[in-house]
């Protein structure tokens, strides 16, 4: 006993339309784009290891900037950013925070009574933070987060 008619095929999904004219609206669309990269619009953002180009938008450029940012109270009177640079990478240096020859702090703002310094890193933040009361020019400064500082992102759990 044979059964009936063979089931008809199943109609195909929608948007998947077996015309061609897509792929032609494609070409004509393509053949008018000559327009190339311009010039002086290049430079990619410097790669960080371990970080997606695509992760790098401002605010996570402006956090990882606040991470490496170290605050520097009771800066003697006359202290500038030249000879305070040098003392901190001295002082690492000397103690082991880093190498012989790295230079962890790559820049610094000194106002009337504190400083500002730029570490290379976030581990080399947290190593700078030993310096913390260390002498310099008969007073003991003081090497802290800035308060904008918020620390790591925590996960919720």
């Amino acid at each position: 006993g044979g059964g009936g008619p063979p089931p008809p095929p199943p109609p195909p999904p929608p948007g998947a339309s077996s015309s061609s004219s897509s792929t032609m609206m494609y070409n004509n669309a393509h053949a008018g784009a000559g327009v190339g990269g311009l010039p002086g619009l290049g430079g990619s953002p410097p790669q960080i290891p371990g970080v997606p180009n695509v992760l790098l938008n401002a605010q996570q450029a402006a956090q990882e900037k606040i991470n490496r940012e170290l605050f520097v109270g009771n800066t003697p009177p006359g202290t500038t950013e030249m000879l305070l640079m040098q003392f901190l990478n001295g002082a690492m240096r000397r103690v082991g925070l880093c190498d012989p020859q790295a230079t962890p702090i790559l820049n610094c703002r000194v106002n009337q009574k504190f400083a500002f310094v730029e570490c290379t890193s976030a581990e080399v933040a947290n190593q700078t933070l030993n310096l913390n009361g260390i002498p310099f020019l008969g007073a003991l400064l003081k090497v802290s987060r800035p308060s904008k500082y918020t620390g790591p992102p925590v996960a919720a759990s």
